[in-house]
């Protein structure tokens, strides 16, 4: 017996598995997380060299006028705290755009998504039942990840 090749389901694309995955995602099904040591690289497809630039620029900046002011004691002390404000406020801001890139920008283009996979520093996690399911990049597969939680979702 012949089956009609009509009434096969059709091929799933990657852009409707990013669009399933970005579904799961804003319900809180799947969660994405980021490695910013990995992706704050310059050669992350995620990375803007200005988001560091505008702290590393200004708080030099600003410890060279404290410097000139108030003298080399002074400055330098300036200097000492920029760094502890670059390590802290200033690492937490780049991370949060990354982040905010990863969501808004990557998440809806296929090809960024997948640049991002192959570089790595992002993994997928979905809770199901007690355990949790991972999927890292650039190892695994996303796409069998995403059908594997999407069936397993729809079976319960």
């Amino acid at each position: 017996m012949q089956t009609d090749p009509s009434s096969a389901p059709p091929e799933e694309t990657a852009e409707d598995l990013l669009r399933r995955l970005r579904a799961l995602v804003g319900d809180g099904g799947v969660e994405i997380a980021i490695d910013p040591r990995r992706l704050n690289h310059m050669d992350s497809p995620v990375v803007v060299e200005a988001d560091s630039n505008i702290w590393l620029y200004g708080l030099l900046a600003a410890s060279g006028v404290v410097w000139w002011m108030a003298g080399m004691t002074v400055g330098l002390g300036a200097f000492a705290t920029s760094v502890a404000l670059y390590a802290t406020a200033g690492r937490h801001y780049v991370r949060q755009r990354i982040e905010r890139r990863v969501h808004a920008v990557v998440l809806y283009d296929i090809t960024a998504w997948r640049r991002l996979w192959r570089f790595g520093g992002i993994a997928l996690s979905a809770r199901q039942g007690t355990s949790v399911r991972r999927c890292a990049a650039p190892a695994d597969n996303w796409m069998a990840f995403v059908r594997d939680i999407t069936s397993s979702t729809a079976a319960r």
